[in-house]
């Protein structure tokens, strides 16, 4: 059966080939039933290829797409996009809010071959804070290690949303060994390595990334659920090949040269959604943020802003935006 995405493929993607990341029994089964070991390839047709593959450098919708499977992030979100340990075993947070202390999973392997360690999450994160948007929202922040399993994030004053910044999809906060973060060049890492279940293999450009399965991959051991949890690998390979023309992607997908498609036009998702031979889905993510002038005016006022929070419907405006 092919497959084809309405509006992002991410999750989708997620779906087929980290079986353990789907959200559903019947998901599962569906996608997993023509593959039943370690000895397929996936391909799938995007757009245009991304600008990077360095996670920390580009909010670009194919540089997360494709960097989720390469790289892994302390905290992630499970099914009802909350945020949840992913790479941190557990955290904890101190009652004045400025300081959490993230404890790390242990034994967990870079594809490099390298343990996972506090240095590498520091370097990782600080580079983050430094280069992406999320990470200047916690301005004054900084990461510090502790003891080699151990990390701190120290605020300057407590912000609610710490953990959400997090675990955010776009321009996410890869965890890098700290010897490809120290020889990052101006443009970005040179090596793209990361702890996810599938490792960069080759970039041919302007025709295909080519991922692998990674052997050594250090799978969570708690239930799946979302993003979260534990993640089997049931692909050897996956192709990330790049047709920029929508309707030779769907000309693709129909005769069976690419198993994914993304970004096709909305005019044809009736005709996908009438046809047995094809899956629709729909990425369910996105954000809003109320960001008030805290400087002058009235907003400088707490208690106004107090007040302003508490008449949004944040349900009715999130269906609004995203629904």
């Amino acid at each position: 059966m092919k497959f084809f995405s309405v509006i992002w493929f991410a999750f989708l993607v997620m779906l087929l080939i980290i079986i353990g990341a789907c959200s559903s029994e019947d998901s599962r089964t569906e996608s997993s039933s023509s593959e039943n070991s370690t000895d397929g390839e996936l391909k799938v047709a995007l757009t245009t290829q991304p600008p990077t593959l360095d996670a920390h450098m580009s909010t670009a919708t194919m540089t997360t797409d494709i960097g989720r499977n390469i790289y892994e992030t302390l905290v992630t979100l499970y099914s009802n996009f909350q945020p949840v340990p992913m790479l941190a075993d557990s955290i904890d947070k101190s009652e004045d809010g400025k300081t959490y202390t993230f404890h790390l999973r242990e034994n967990v392997n870079f594809h490099n071959g390298k343990v996972m360690v506090a240095e590498d999450v520091v370097a990782s994160m600080n580079r983050w804070l430094e280069k992406s948007p999320g990470g200047k929202l916690m301005e004054g922040a900084v990461f510090e290690e502790e003891d080699p399993s151990t990390v701190l994030l120290k605020l300057e004053s407590p912000i609610a949303d710490v953990l959400d910044i997090l675990a955010d999809r776009v321009q996410f906060p890869a965890i890098m060994p700290k010897e490809v973060i120290e020889s990052a060049e101006i443009e970005g890492v040179t090596e793209y390595i990361g702890t996810g279940p599938f490792q960069f293999e080759e970039w041919e450009q302007d025709q295909h990334i080519h991922l692998v399965k990674f052997d050594d991959y250090t799978a969570d051991d708690s239930p799946s659920d979302g993003f979260s949890g534990k993640k089997e690998v049931f692909l050897d390979d996956v192709y990330f090949i790049f047709v920029p023309d929508h309707s030779t992607r769907i000309a693709g997908l129909s005769s069976g040269e690419y198993d994914i498609v993304s970004e096709t036009p909305n005019e044809y998702y009736e005709e996908f959604m009438n046809n047995d031979n094809f899956n629709t889905y729909a990425y369910q993510y996105g954000s809003l943020f109320v960001v008030y002038n805290k400087k002058q005016g009235l907003s400088a006022n707490e208690t106004f802003r107090k007040a302003i929070n508490a008449a949004i419907n944040s349900e009715d405006a999130m269906k609004a935006g995203y629904v």
